[in-house]
């Protein structure tokens, strides 16, 4: 645990030299070491407690496991992106809703205002669709490594594949160079 600790405060160390970046770091080793304490104590909860093998409880714990996975990256990455631990802290707290106004202490917090009925409808559907639509690999493994197993290993449909291939990739190298005709600095200088 020590040991996943410490190598994240050196990958956030390894970003830049700020305490942001150790924050960031921290947060991450902190978040191996709870999953690995978890891992293995809901193993040993399993052998114990013939419920928590349970259909339902697996479900619950698995939509806890990803809201609470996402709530814990979405925390870290402010501290990754804010320009002072403060300004983290301001922004988390703007993220919760508490943040008010600065020329009014009695207004109304932050997110009352800013999100209608309609954008919580669309955060919804949008959440619906991250948490129950299939993913890339899902697609490839369900989808479609049946239907490529079925295409012999040589003939004309595989070299047809190859050139198709050959043209999508040429088409995205040819995009991205087209893309970086525009002078950016390179990520790293900023740190």
């Amino acid at each position: 645990y020590v040991n996943l600790a410490l190598t994240m405060l050196l990958g956030g160390l390894w970003h830049g030299a700020s305490w942001t970046f150790v924050v960031w770091g921290g947060l991450h080793g902190a978040y191996l070491m709870l999953n690995h304490g978890w891992r293995h104590l809901a193993a040993s909860l399993a052998g114990r407690i013939p419920a928590w093998r349970s259909p339902l409880v697996q479900s619950v714990g698995h939509i806890a496991a990803l809201a609470l996975t996402l709530l814990a990256v979405m925390v870290a990455w402010v501290f990754f992106r804010a320009t002072s631990v403060h300004d983290a802290f301001h922004i988390l707290a703007a993220m919760a809703g508490a943040a008010r106004p600065a020329a009014d202490a009695n207004a109304a917090p932050a997110i009352a205002t800013v999100l209608d009925p309609g954008a919580w409808a669309l955060l919804l559907l949008a959440m619906l669709v991250a948490l129950l639509a299939p993913n890339s690999q899902q697609l490839i493994d369900g989808r479609l490594r049946p239907s490529l197993e079925a295409v012999p290993a040589s003939g004309p449909r595989t070299w047809q594949g190859v050139a198709v291939g050959a043209c999508i990739v040429l088409a995205l190298l040819l995009a991205m160079v087209s893309a970086s005709r525009d002078v950016s600095e390179f990520i790293y200088f900023n740190f």
